[in-house]
């Protein structure tokens, strides 16, 4: 598992940004093939000398193993972020068996909802709402037909999201954004190092469109 950055060109404007995904390296049937796990966005910033030990403890999280050395507290916060994500995106709904079928053998389990604890949940059902007029509208398109890049049009859709659901300052929209709503995972994108500057440029933005 590894961090790869990826260059890209705004067909609009011809600038240039990167983007980062957390890969895997997999033997097939046809040789070694690589799968991205995770799109990390544009603003992953984490210093590239220390790529390598974010993978490798990504990497055990997602396995299961236990760390033989200790990792930087930011190390390990950014870990443990992307190993929910990743689980949640492979994560896939057992289809329901039909009981009147033969074969068919009830499998009850036992659990302990007292030992039930939730990890930065985050609000999605009127972002779902939201997201899926704004695709319907494609509101996404005509951004990028004003100029705007990807990043752009992702914060952009944030915060315009945010002005529906939950109406207030440029500053409590960054909070929303980065701590409160599950919007940028329908996105497939990731706010959490999304920049307070970044929602006061696009709010400025939105209003002179």
């Amino acid at each position: 598992m590894f961090i790869r950055e990826v260059n890209h060109t705004d067909k609009k404007n011809k600038t240039e940004y990167y983007t980062y995904k957390v890969v895997e390296s997999l033997r097939t049937e046809r040789g070694p093939r690589q799968h991205a796990l995770l799109n990390l966005g544009t603003d992953f910033n984490l210093p590239k000398d220390q790529w390598k030990d974010l993978a490798n403890r990504l990497e055990e999280i997602i396995t299961g193993q236990e760390s033989l050395f200790g990792y930087p507290e930011e190390i390990e916060i950014l870990a443990r972020r992307y190993a929910r994500k990743i689980i949640r995106k492979q994560s896939s709904i057992i289809p329901k068996k039909d009981n009147t079928s033969s074969g068919y053998l009830p499998d009850y389990q036992t659990v302990d909802v007292n030992s039930l604890e939730n990890e930065e949940a985050r609000t999605i059902g009127a972002e779902h709402l939201v997201y899926h007029t704004i695709k319907e509208l494609e509101l996404d398109n005509i951004l990028q037909d004003l100029g705007l890049n990807k990043p752009q049009v992702e914060t952009t859709i944030g915060v315009i999201a945010a002005k529906l659901i939950d109406p207030a300052s440029e500053r409590a929209t960054h909070i929303w954004l980065q701590n409160i709503s599950g919007i940028d995972e329908l996105m497939d994108t990731d706010f959490s190092h999304l920049s307070q500057d970044r929602v006061y440029k696009v709010a400025d933005r939105l209003l002179r469109l």
